[in-house]
């Protein structure tokens, strides 16, 4: 698709209360739920072009 973006994968990340996730950092559950997006959408990454993210966070786009 040219000069076009698709929403092809939805993933969500586990929800805890605030300090309630020990297993990883938030940078590392920010990188599983996109993985997880990926794998929904029928994709691996490395067909990914670009993504978009939120910001005002540890997780800025730039940093994942």
């Amino acid at each position: 698709m040219k000069d076009a973006a698709a929403i092809v994968g939805i993933a969500q990340s586990e929800y805890t209360k605030w300090g309630g996730l020990t297993r990883c950092t938030e940078y590392q559950l920010a990188l599983e739920t996109i993985v997880k997006a990926v794998d929904d959408a029928g994709l691996t990454v490395d067909d990914v072009d670009g993504f978009a993210s939120f910001s005002n966070d540890r997780n800025e786009a730039a940093f994942v």
